[in-house]
């Protein structure tokens, strides 16, 4: 002890309640003279710089006191609870934090062995009356069974999916709690957030065009983390590059999934704001992908927004943007071609800037080429099923004109389905009429030293007159007319030789309409002929789907004949449904030029509904009511009318009489059993 002896002045002036973060360890001897030998805490934390702080005693004895004991193994539980934490956070920490835990124990040991068997220590950090219940209960196997099972902050997946924005409070409330919320539910309302419906479309659209305040080096750094590739001013983005030329660089191809899995450790506190609005932004966008694809109504506005969300803050998340534009899929073609065409741009210099929609155009024939869709013959082919959207590309193409379009619009100006034919023949004269467009020409150096003038590119009138050309040679040999120059020896323009694409164009039509209404005349004819009844409406059904439009006044007249009578023979053979079904088709056909017509055979179709086999008297009485609003003085409608209630009265009644029967008969029986009593009575007696 004497090392405490000499020491003892100077460490009696230190107290523990002036060193902020330090743990002290006092010993009073029997004398009561004591000995502060302070040990920061940073020691139990498991940094050995502290080491210098602790005192090495002398060799000591090999016993100490209970009482000793006992505070050395709160000691050790401390020191325990220390490793554990340096083995969590800091494993690279964990042998020094294991080498200063085993000296602080050594030290008390050798204090306790000490000269003077009554020996009292006492351990504080902070709080003394919270420390010492905190290491009365402290159990380090259940600290270590807790940390082993605590999962990493990230935001996870939902137990229970939250369902989708429904009014514009539901979808801020949404917004809110991804921006200031708890981390652990990000993904329950992203994921609620990407289901947005259609209604929410316009505070959807707000969001994705809303600027930011932060800076976009902030969103880079960011983005690093999970490698999203942020295009510099010029639009280059450099993590594509690298990883397209074989550098190995992390590269994100899901911003989306990526955000909600990175840890949050991961993120500093100066960025969480950023975070949360890259996942919003992320998520944002795949609504507005989500309603693009499945509502073909919002589809133009859409892809419009998306195109603007591509430069919002500097094209920062221009390549998620790109993604969502290609998951609208096909739906997004009409639109971006025509997005596609590109502006007239005059600079006053060439280093200045191109304007927004000049990028906004070139982004959009990118996106095209992403999707494999800038030929027109796979964004035709990829289309082709589906009329509504072939008929939108095809007037499309008559707008942006492509040259190696006009081949396969040849193909279908005499479509089946009238909406692709009429949008197929725009296109077609779209690209036939009007003024040449101008040229592009370059100089050609000749052998010899001499130069001359010449396309540089095939314009969309020269392409279109050799298709047409091909075409009609292939199927139309009568209509052919050879290829003439339009342009003369002098660069005079032909003027006759300018015009013949459009000629040869209305020639093909004609023929075309020509051939078509002679096949349905001759259809016509033939129903018309047919002893059949049924053989005829099925001609006439076959020629009206192919084209709904077909029939001049009298051709319908005639249609409608054929159509009243079979209505009449299903009605009078029981086939309700079927006689207003053909009645109703009648009504269709004649309703441009006879509404009176018209109208009194769609009453004649409900009267005919009306008569269907189990239908409920309230849908009868509806139909009948309806009816009667078209036509109230038709005495068809009336007697159908009155038959109803009768039917009803007669339905009312029966109960009725059911009821009543049931009470005479029950009053029967009373009587019976009153008389039988009176007779038992008067026999007994």
């Amino acid at each position: 002890m004497r090392f405490l002896s000499r020491a003892r002045p100077a460490f009696a002036r230190m107290s523990a309640e002036k060193t902020t973060g330090i743990a002290a360890t006092t010993l009073v001897t029997g004398s009561e003279k004591s000995a502060v030998l302070p040990i920061p805490e940073r020691a139990l934390a498991g940094d050995n710089r502290s080491d210098r702080h602790v005192p090495r005693l002398g060799p000591g004895r090999n016993t100490a006191p209970s009482h000793v004991n006992g505070q050395a193994e709160r000691w050790r539980k401390l020191a325990f609870f220390c490793r554990l934490r340096s083995l969590r956070y800091h494993p690279h920490m964990t042998l020094r934090s294991c080498s200063v835990s085993a000296m602080s124990l050594v030290l008390l040991a050798l204090v306790g062995c000490s000269s003077t068997p009554e020996v009292e220590v006492t351990t504080r950090v902070g709080d003394p009356e919270m420390v010492e219940q905190w290491l009365t209960e402290f159990d380090p196997a259940r600290l270590l069974a807790r940390l082993e099972q605590a999962p990493e902050p990230t935001p996870g997946q939902p137990s229970e999916a939250l369902a989708p924005p429904q009014t514009p409070e539901m979808f801020a409330e949404y917004v809110e709690a991804i921006r200031t919320g708890s981390h652990g539910d990000l993904r329950t309302y992203a994921d609620a957030l990407t289901q947005t419906p259609p209604t929410l479309w316009e505070p959807l659209r707000e969001h994705l065009l809303a600027p930011r305040k932060a800076r976009k080096t902030d969103y880079i750094k960011l983005l690093s983390l999970i490698g999203g590739d942020v295009p510099n001013r010029y639009g280059h983005f450099e993590r594509a590059w690298k990883r397209s030329h074989g550098y190995k660089v992390k590269l994100s191809e899901n911003w989306y999934e990526d955000l909600l899995t990175l840890k949050s450790k991961r993120v500093s506190r100066v960025f969480r704001k950023i975070y949360r609005d890259c996942v919003l932004e992320v998520a944002l966008l795949q609504a507005a992908a989500n309603i693009g694809r499945e509502h073909p109504k919002r589809t133009a506005e859409v892809v419009d927004t998306l195109l603007a969300a591509a430069y919002i803050h500097e094209g920062t998340f221009r390549d998620e943007v790109g993604r969502a534009i290609r998951g609208v899929g096909r739906e997004a073609l009409p639109t971006l071609v025509l997005r596609s065409i590109k502006p007239e741009v005059k600079k006053k210099r060439k280093t200045d800037p191109d304007p927004v929609e000049l990028l906004q155009a070139k982004y959009a024939e990118y996106q095209l080429d992403r999707m494999d869709k800038l030929h027109p013959q796979r964004a035709l082919k990829a289309v082709a099923d589906n009329p509504r959207l072939l008929a939108e590309l095809l007037a499309a193409y008559a707008q942006r004109r492509p040259p190696e379009a006009s081949k396969y619009i040849l193909e279908s100006i005499d479509s089946p389905i009238p909406r692709v034919r009429r949008s197929a023949r725009e296109a077609l004269l779209a690209y036939t009429t009007g003024p040449a467009p101008k040229v592009r020409r370059k100089s050609l150096r000749l052998l010899g030293g001499g130069t001359t003038m010449a396309a540089a590119q095939l314009s969309y009138r020269g392409a279109v007159t050799l298709a047409l050309d091909e075409f009609l040679a292939a199927n139309y040999p009568a209509l052919h007319l050879p290829l003439c120059e339009l342009y003369d020896e002098q660069q005079n323009l032909n003027r006759e030789c300018e015009l013949q694409p459009q000629r040869l164009t209305h020639a093909l039509l004609d023929h075309l309409d020509a051939s078509r209404r002679a096949t349905q005349e001759k259809l016509v004819a033939q129903a018309l002929e047919s002893g059949d009844l049924q053989q005829s409406v099925d001609i006439l059904d076959r020629l009206l789907a192919a084209d709904p439009e077909f029939g001049s006044d009298g051709q319908r007249e005639t249609m409608v004949g054929i159509y009243t009578r079979a209505a009449d023979s299903a009605y009078q053979s029981g086939q309700f449904d079927r006689s207003a079904q053909l009645l109703r088709k009648s009504a269709h056909l004649i309703g441009p030029t006879d509404t009176p017509r018209a109208t009194s055979l769609q009453a004649q179709a409900l009267l005919a509904e009306a008569k269907i086999a189990n239908l409920p008297r309230q849908g009868r009485q509806m139909l009948l009511n309806t009816a009667a609003q078209l036509v109230p003085d038709d005495p068809r409608v009336k007697d159908a009318q009155l038959e109803l209630r009768v039917e009803q009265t007669h339905s009312g009644l029966e109960p009725m009489w059911a009821l009543s029967g049931v009470g005479l008969l029950a009053g029967g029986l009373w009587i019976l059993s009153v008389l039988g009593g009176a007779v038992r009575r008067r026999l007994s007696q």
